[in-house]
């Protein structure tokens, strides 16, 4: 599954046999995201895995936020949905409260220097790739909200744009 948070894209397509307005998210990189040790570092669109994705939901209490048949952010599979202050308190309450539940955790890959000296890779912990999910979310939604005019979320992974 993969995650775009930003703009909201708004543009018109045009062929002999039919004409459209197609929604999407503006593509967006930032020097300031979260460094995780992933291809997608510092982009706003992300690559989750779904069993990890929904354990990271399920252990930040975000369920409701994203899956509630009514008001969930990704309550359908093609949806766009504009991210409001609710939204982003939150997200941001989920980050402060998971981080101090877990002070000690690395977010994302990341390497250390072995006893001989030589880099070695880290296996993230479970509690890494939730803290790395939670810090990247936290910070796009909080540059769209504050950077962007309309700013939403979409599961571009079964958006056609």
């Amino acid at each position: 599954m993969t995650i775009k948070i930003g703009q909201l894209q708004t543009f018109i397509t045009a062929d002999s046999r039919e004409n459209a307005i197609k929604f999407g998210v503006e593509h967006t990189i930032n020097k300031y995201a979260p460094f995780l040790g992933e291809t997608t570092d510092f982009h706003n669109c992300r690559r989750v895995v779904n069993e990890n994705w929904f354990e990271a939901i399920e252990r930040l209490h975000l369920t409701e936020l994203f899956y509630n048949e009514e008001t969930g952010l990704f309550k359908n599979d093609r949806d766009i949905t504009p991210l409001t202050k609710e939204h982003l308190s939150t997200i941001n309450y989920a980050y402060d409260l998971y981080f101090a539940t877990y002070p000690d955790c690395k977010p994302g890959n990341h390497t250390a220097i072995g006893i001989d000296g030589r880099l070695r890779n880290v296996m993230p912990s479970k509690e890494d790739h939730i803290a790395a999910d939670i810090m990247w979310l936290r910070f796009w939604a909080n540059y769209a909200s504050h950077y962007c005019s309309k700013p939403v979320i979409s599961n571009v992974e079964y958006l056609y744009v």
